[in-house]
């Protein structure tokens, strides 16, 4: 078993803010509709069982 790494606060801080959160305080505009939203989790969907179908 590996021994969990000791992380200085200054790089947790730094690999933090490379991605922003989402401000989750105010409401804004989706960035996908809901039927845009279906359509691309079914095409991840269809794509990952035809790559299980090809294994």
């Amino acid at each position: 078993m590996t021994e969990p790494a000791i992380v200085p606060a200054a790089d947790r801080r730094a690999a933090r803010d490379l991605l922003p959160a989402r401000d989750l305080t105010r409401p804004g505009p989706a960035p996908l509709s809901l039927a845009e939203a279906a359509a691309k989790i079914d095409a991840e969907y269809r794509a990952a069982l035809k790559l299980l179908g090809e294994i």
